[in-house]
């Protein structure tokens, strides 16, 4: 068996990653190191925190994300870009005041990859707005347990934080012995139970859409349909929805607003489409998806709002610059995977309910550079409104 404590302990770069030093053992009793902040104790962390001209008010900052302050009881709070993460007691219990779906939205990147440095916990991304947290001490006296064919420590101590406690509000932990005290399953995801039958016939229907559309992109056709749209006379296509939407009764303030915006940017370079907005979570854009996912069909009404969500679904990954133009496979199961629960609903699929992502997650399938200046267009309206400005409509089909 590997000794895998061993390991973390003699492996300089594994030394580095983890800010340790020497965590001791069973048999000689474990010590917690210090990190980048210094003793994460009570005590301690007072000391630092008065050394700041503003104790109680502003704090301390000790990086450009990461700020300790006191509290009016005198306790040491941890504030990480800008939101209080944790307070630590007189008697040395850390309470967290952080919920997972906070992380999230809070700079996860900072959690993950450089919170672990400064302080004895390690956060690790479990799945999307679900992070989990342990002590490390905790971990480490998991790794003398620990049996794996892992080739490196981080390996090893990231399936052991993926199996520790989702991050949840009130959570505390005793910094002395890195014991978790209080245990919660509120943020814990559930799985959703599905009906067998219908998920067959569900899953024949995505596989035979998702093959048409990867054809259409080997073909060329994917990427000749968004360079058609980028070529459009952007006055024209303003015009055109302006026009769109006062027949529908959808023309207010904020389309005036943004459409004004956007004919003053037009002397710039300018793609219309970009600012195309659609909220493919809402009812009606799964039905009419699922419509043609039901035929297998793919006209210009569907095939040009799924183009202009796969074209922002490649603009936010940097892979489009070593793979194939023609290769669309990553961004259409990408597509596919992020209404996946919504069009197992449509199709009764689900039988019970599972964690469900917010709908923010879906932020991928618009421009995100473009998030103040979109243009809300229903689905079903989303061809005609090009149509109107296309010179030449033979090439989407």
């Amino acid at each position: 068996m590997i000794d895998w404590r061993a390991m973390a302990m003699t492996t300089d770069s594994h030394v580095k990653m983890l800010a340790i030093d020497n965590w001791g053992s069973k048999a000689l009793g474990y010590k917690i190191p210090d990190h980048a902040l210094g003793k994460f104790e009570y005590v301690d962390l007072c000391k630092l925190a008065h050394r700041s001209r503003s104790t109680y008010s502003k704090g301390k900052y000790i990086n450009t994300w990461l700020k300790l302050k006191l509290s009016s009881n005198e306790e040491p709070e941890l504030w990480i870009n800008g939101s209080k993460f944790m307070t630590v007691s007189k008697d040395n219990i850390a309470t967290v005041d952080m919920d997972t779906k906070e992380v999230w939205t809070h700079g996860s990147t900072t959690f993950v990859s450089a919170l672990n440095s400064w302080i004895p916990f390690i956060v690790e991304r479990h799945r999307t707005g679900i992070y989990r947290m342990a002590h490390k001490l905790s971990l480490y006296q998991q790794l003398e347990e620990y049996e794996g064919d892992d080739t490196y420590v981080w390996y090893a101590i990231s399936k052991l934080v993926r199996q520790s406690q989702v991050i949840t509000e009130g959570l505390r932990y005793n910094l002395l012995t890195g014991e978790l005290l209080n245990s919660s399953k509120v943020n814990e995801p559930t799985k959703c139970v599905e009906n067998a039958d219908k998920r067959k016939v569900w899953r024949k229907k995505i596989t035979a859409f998702k093959k048409q559309l990867r054809v259409r992109g080997k073909l060329g056709l994917i990427e000749s349909t968004i360079n058609e749209l980028k070529n459009i006379d952007g006055g024209r296509f303003l015009c055109m929805v302006e026009t769109h939407a006062k027949l529908l009764g959808t023309y207010d303030g904020k389309l005036k607003d943004t459409l004004s915006g956007l004919v003053q940017r037009n002397s710039m370079p300018f793609y219309a489409y970009q600012h195309v907005h659609v909220n493919w979570s809402e009812p009606n854009a799964i039905e009419f998806l699922a419509k043609h996912i039901d035929t297998n069909a793919m006209p210009s009404e569907i095939y040009i709002p799924i183009c202009i969500a796969l074209s922002s679904i490649r603009s936010h990954t940097d892979t489009h610059y070593t793979k194939p133009k023609e290769d669309w496979s990553s961004e259409i199961n990408k597509f596919f995977g992020k209404l996946s629960i919504h069009l197992r609903r449509h199709y009764g699929v689900i039988e019970k309910e599972a964690t469900v992502e917010s709908d923010d997650s879906l932020y991928t399938f618009n421009f995100n550079s473009y998030r103040y200046n979109n243009i809300p267009i229903d689905i079903k309206q989303i061809h005609n409104t090009f149509k109107g400005v296309l010179d030449d409509n033979k090439n989407i089909k």
